[in-house]
């Protein structure tokens, strides 16, 4: 009988390491978006400039987004592992929020950048 709870138990562990494997693979995959990336629209095609994108700064656990003063962009946080940490929206052309140690995804609808936190 233990060495059956010790089997279901280890199958139960490998499955949730399967998860977050594949996450982290997924991840990897959606954030290779460049940032001056082209918008297919029907048979238009938009070029977004990299001056238009929104500058990501860190500084000690504090990220700052900055975008154009009347932009509205939602962004979201998401951890390695793929969890969603923060939807933030910039009002006003900036939004500053902490977080702690590790990396992250950063995402918006037209691309997405992985960050460090020191």
């Amino acid at each position: 009988m233990p060495l059956l709870v010790y089997c279901i138990s280890f199958a139960i562990f490998a499955i949730e390491i399967m998860k977050k494997t594949i996450g982290i693979l997924l991840l990897t995959l959606v954030s290779a978006t460049p940032i001056a990336a082209e918008r297919h629209t029907g048979n238009a095609t938009q070029a977004f400039a990299q001056a238009d994108a929104p500058r990501i700064s860190v500084n000690q656990g504090s990220v700052t987004i900055t975008t154009a003063a009347d932009t509205q962009i939602t962004f979201e946080v998401y951890s390695m592992t793929g969890q969603l940490v923060k939807r933030i929206r910039t009002n006003d052309g900036s939004v500053s929020f902490d977080l702690p140690r590790g990396c992250y995804i950063i995402r918006c609808e037209r691309w997405s950048k992985k960050i460090l936190v020191n």
